[in-house]
């Protein structure tokens, strides 16, 4: 009998039968269903009756777009049932927070934006681990002396210690911001900072 059967012996016959409720579903994992519900699975006719299989491949999760992928990034919820693996967002209608899986509502400037799939909103620290993550998204393995660097669970950020924007202070060594400088102006970036001679 095909897998999707079951042999039975009758009068010294082996008889291969449907053993799910006639209009049902036998699913890829043996069990019988009124449904089968397309994204996570398939309707396939197979020698008149109901089938529902499991679209992915071996290894492969199946995303909540339908589509299957290698692999459930450590910030998704990986989950199976049987043979079958998920990867489901858990933020509905948030994002995720690619560095540790929270989830916010918004993604706060300097992290970016993206919809790695359909759906799945997630908010990015772009940076390598050994980069800082400046004010204006960029990335970078220096920090300069006057901007302050802060470090949040492995993140590295490098942030302007003044009024963001270049335009109404300097940022001197010291950490003080003033609105003038009465030495070299130097644009890091877009803002402004006043070295000492």
């Amino acid at each position: 009998c095909d897998s999707i059967f079951t042999a039975t012996l009758l009068k010294d016959e082996l008889v291969c039968e449907f053993p799910c409720t006639t209009g049902d579903y036998r699913v890829y994992d043996s069990t019988c269903s009124a449904t089968c519900s397309s994204p996570p699975y398939t309707q396939t006719p197979y020698k008149g009756e109901n089938v529902c299989d499991y679209t992915c491949g071996p290894g492969e999760f199946l995303y909540e777009d339908g589509t299957c992928r290698q692999g459930c990034p450590d910030y998704m919820d990986p989950s199976y049932s049987g043979t079958a693996a998920y990867c489901d967002t858990p933020c509905p209608a948030q994002f995720v927070n690619d560095w540790d899986g929270s989830c916010s509502a918004t993604c706060d400037t300097p992290h970016v934006t993206a919809t790695l799939f359909t759906g799945i909103s997630v908010c990015q620290y772009p940076c390598d681990a050994n980069e800082y993550l400046y004010d204006d998204s960029s990335c970078d393995t220096a920090c300069p002396t006057y901007f302050d660097t802060v470090i949040t669970d492995s993140r590295q950020y490098c942030q302007y210690p003044c009024v963001p924007g270049g335009s109404t202070e300097f940022a001197y060594e010291d950490g003080s911001c003033e609105t003038s400088c009465p030495w070299t102006t130097v644009v890091i970036g877009s803002e402004r900072v006043c070295e000492s001679p």
